[in-house]
This record gives C-alpha cells, sequence and structure tokens, in this order.
C-alpha cells in the first residue's frame, strides 16, 4: 500500500505534541524539547552538537525539525518489523507512527490484542483495543482522533481540517 507520508505524519505530530523550542519537563517529568524528544532518554548529540541539559535551554526550528525527522525515522524502522505494516493504509500507519511516537515501542507491544487485531485486518477490533485503554484516558482527545483514523481508514487532515494542521517545511 501506501508508504509512510513524512510530511504528514510530521504535521499531525507537531499538532498531537506541540513544537517547543526551550527545554521543559513534560507531564511524566522527563526533559523534553522541540517535538516531544525525550533528551533523557535521547541527548541527540549527534543530531544537536551539544548537550541540553536544563529547562530553559533552547534549540532552533532547524534542529527541532531534525530531530523529529530522526524520531520518525526510528519510529518507521520499529514498524516496518511487524509484517503486516507496509500493507497498512497510509492514515493507519500513521496511526501507529504516531502511537509508537508518543508511547514508545515497549508500551506499544503492550497492545497485543491490537496487534493481533491488526494482524488479522480486523480495524474495528483494532481501534476498539486503543479506546479500551489507559493511553486513552490519559490523552482522550489525541487517542479519539487516532481510533476514527484507525477505525474508519480517515486521514488526520479530514479529521482536524488542513487549516488547522501546522506548517511544518
Amino acid at each position: 500500500m501506501a508508504a509512510v507520508d513524512r510530511e504528514k505524519i510530521a504535521a499531525q505530530l507537531v499538532f498531537h505534541e506541540g513544537l517547543v523550542l526551550a527545554a521543559y519537563l513534560c507531564p511524566t517529568g522527563h526533559l523534553t524539547v522541540g517535538v516531544g524528544h525525550n533528551l533523557e532518554a535521547d541527548p541527540a548529540l549527534d543530531v544537536l552538537g551539544r548537550r541540553i541539559a536544563n529547562v530553559g535551554e533552547s534549540i532552533n526550528a532547524e534542529e527541532a525539525k531534525r530531530l523529529l525527522q530522526r524520531d520518525l525515522d526510528r519510529c518507521v524502522v520499529e514498524l516496518n518489523g511487524f509484517a503486516w505494516f507496509t500493507a497498512l493504509t497510509q492514515p493507519r500507519q500513521h496511526v501507529l507512527v504516531d502511537m509508537v511516537f508518543n508511547l514508545g515501542m515497549s508500551r506499544f507491544r503492550a497492545f497485543k490484542n491490537m496487534l493481533l487485531a491488526l494482524e488479522r485486518g480486523d480495524f474495528r477490533r483494532a481501534a476498539g483495543e486503543m479506546a479500551d485503554s489507559r493511553w486513552a484516558q490519559q490523552v482522550p482527545q489525541r487517542a479519539a482522533r487516532l481510533v476514527r483514523m484507525m477505525s474508519e481508514n480517515v486521514a488526520f487532515e479530514q479529521i482536524v481540517g488542513v487549516d488547522s494542521l501546522p506548517r511544518t517545511t
């Protein structure tokens, strides 16, 4: 099927995560910068050329874009480990990239029933498993959009409206 559209998924992630150029503590207490990049898990010295270690330290928009692209690359590579991933439609691929970006692969893999439903091509069941999770309670608006994308095979920009999407270029 379709390949992951990096521009569209980047805009989706900026919509969900926001773009913050000054390091901050995310709701779980991790030092974060750019588009939800966890600096504790990955200091990104290769991208930034320096360590961001304190709240308030800043990066520029180009550095944020490079971090986001690298984080997206990681998510796609990890998802390509599922034999069925590349056969999914683009909206459904984008749902899974968004979830891996938000949760990390280890927590994503805990959605065992969703993954089994995806393997069988049962997208309504997969969406139901997403909706019936602690993750959906923690990020209710994001989860509702992703559940709809999965269930109805509808693109993110159709749900939020093209004019609502941030520009990523």
